[in-house]
């Protein structure tokens, strides 16, 4: 259970990442990327980015918050996103940033 392996501390340092100031102002997408690539996450970690780079990966967290909304459940996304090049710690990382930059509304989900 993906609320179980990803607590409140975790979800917690993942958006003060996500938040952190830096010296040039970045928008929501640019400091979700940089967040993803501490993790070690790029668009190469999926098969289905034909070369969108950063644009692609900006999309799957809107997926993500969307599938959410939908009413897919955490593990079932967590799920779907085991079947790319993902490890869990990123799976894990790329749904709590996701949810960061994206739905915030869903932060309770990880408690």
């Amino acid at each position: 259970m993906i609320t179980a392996r990803l607590g409140a501390a975790s979800v917690t340092a993942l958006v003060a990442a996500l938040l952190a100031p830096s010296a040039h102002a970045d928008s929501t997408g640019d400091a979700f990327i940089k967040t993803l690539a501490k993790y070690g996450m790029s668009c190469a970690n999926f098969d289905n980015c034909h070369g969108q780079g950063n644009a692609a990966l900006i999309h799957l967290g809107h997926t993500i918050c969307a599938d959410l909304r939908n009413g897919r459940s955490l593990d079932d996304e967590f799920a779907g996103l085991m079947k790319s090049n993902l490890t869990s710690d990123q799976g894990e990382a790329l749904m709590g940033t996701s949810v960061a930059a994206y739905c915030p509304e869903y932060l309770h989900l990880f408690h």
